[in-house]
């Protein structure tokens, strides 16, 4: 594998080709850590785990909390992992033990809070195996060429590239989101502790719609996953039995590994990712958040280059050149034939 990444790497004097063979160094970069770096930090991460009995329920814990709040999907699994695994390495006088997932979790989400993840690099050292030497070798890197390295960057002895899964997302934005998030949760948690209310968990794991432009409602009859929803009624059975369509005969080999709401979350991404951001929530969300970009809320002069999703606004920039608005109407029309059967309804805000 080393041999076919070395040829795959190998760059041409042609400017021509320059573009296309960049792309394919970042390919490699990819390649190899799915291949070679990804696998040996699940082993390390195995071997934690062993020592850490209650690590594996505070990363389901703090997983659950950023789907909730419908930016898991921003994240890579491994960059979750490596978070909280950083958080086990490290004591804190605050939190004497690391035996609670509970106080663990509540310890994710201060520390998420407090980082500073624009001047600081997190390495998740296993079994001592990063140098001091190493460590102040990459830290003199990250700081003399900060533009050039993630966010949010995590460091383990098996990376070849430094932060591999944290180089194309998160980005600044849903960092600072995830920081404001971390922050409010602080926040009421502390009000209700000084206040001697009994704190309730389940608090911590609410949403606000409000931020949202646009939130599209999904229906329910096609999300298979719509029982791990946190607020799915009790009362209700779910049956797991699936039937022909004649509901004579039983199938016996139910479809597995198929969300139409992810795969709807997919498209959205894919094609209006220049307009905004979408959030949603994995386990068995109802709801798909819309952000929209300030930039495309502004009138801006008309070009051929920027029209798609636009219309005119009908007041003139110039003698022979008028000003394009964001055609919201257009907008939703899309996201509902994208989703035709699986869209129940649209809502704008203010609207």
């Amino acid at each position: 594998m080393q041999k076919e990444l070395s040829i795959y790497r190998q760059l041409s004097n042609n400017n021509t080709k320059r573009q296309k063979l960049a792309e394919n160094n970042i390919d490699a970069d990819q390649i190899e850590f799915e291949t070679q770096v990804l696998p040996a930090i699940c082993g390390s991460l195995n071997a934690f785990q062993n020592e850490n009995f209650c690590y594996d329920l505070t990363c389901r814990l703090f997983k659950r909390w950023l789907s909730r709040q419908m930016i898991k999907h921003f994240f890579e699994e491994i960059t979750i992992d490596l978070l909280v695994a950083y958080l086990f390495q490290h004591d804190s006088h605050v939190y004497p033990s690391n035996n609670s997932h509970l106080s663990m979790f509540i310890r994710v989400i201060e520390f998420i809070g407090h980082f500073d993840f624009v001047k600081n690099v997190i390495f998740v050292n296993f079994n001592n195996s990063l140098t001091i030497e190493r460590m102040d070798s990459i830290r003199q890197s990250f700081n003399e060429q900060r533009a050039n390295w993630p966010i949010m960057t995590i460091v383990t002895i098996h990376d070849r590239t430094p932060s591999q899964h944290t180089r194309l997302s998160p980005d600044t934005r849903i960092v600072f989101h995830l920081q404001k998030l971390a922050k409010i949760q602080l926040d009421q948690l502390r009000e209700s502790l000084q206040s001697f209310k009994p704190v309730k968990l389940r608090s911590l794991f609410k949403v606000n719609m409000n931020i949202f432009d646009i939130i599209i409602k999904l229906n329910t009859k096609f999300l298979p996953n719509k029982h791990e929803s946190f607020d799915f009624p009790d009362n209700i059975q779910i049956k797991h039995t699936l039937y022909s369509a004649n509901n004579n005969e039983q199938h016996s080999m139910p479809i597995v590994d198929y969300n139409p709401a992810y795969i709807y979350l997919t498209m959205l991404k894919k094609a209006y990712e220049n307009f905004a951001l979408f959030f949603y929530d994995q386990y068995g969300g109802r709801e798909i958040g819309v952000l929209l970009r300030p930039e495309t809320l502004e009138t801006r002069p008309f070009k051929y280059s920027s029209v798609d999703g636009t219309k005119l606004a009908g007041t003139a920039h110039s003698l022979s050149t008028d000003n394009v608005v964001i055609n919201m109407e257009a907008l939703v029309e899309d996201f509902r034939i994208i989703g035709n059967g699986l869209v129940d309804t649209v809502i704008i805000k203010d609207a």
